[in-house]
């Protein structure tokens, strides 16, 4: 399963695996589905489960998941 998010500033799409993103886990579709851009396209922001990403360290491939994470 993917997040997505489309409209960027520049026009990309981003898409990252869930499981990334441990507050994500258990999101139903809808709720991942509505998301508002930030800060002219520099966050996204999901208010139903109040989670914001920061779309440049997405675009470096930052997912700021700790190490312990990867390991699991």
């Amino acid at each position: 399963m993917f997040i997505r998010a489309e409209g960027l500033i520049d026009g990309r799409q981003l898409s990252v695996p869930k499981s990334y993103f441990p507050s994500f886990e258990n999101a139903s579709q809808s709720d991942l589905q509505n998301y508002e851009l930030s800060g002219k396209g520099i966050g996204i922001h999901w208010d139903s489960l109040d989670e914001d990403l920061y779309v440049p360290n997405l675009l470096m491939q930052d997912t700021s998941v700790s190490d312990e994470k990867k390991r699991a």
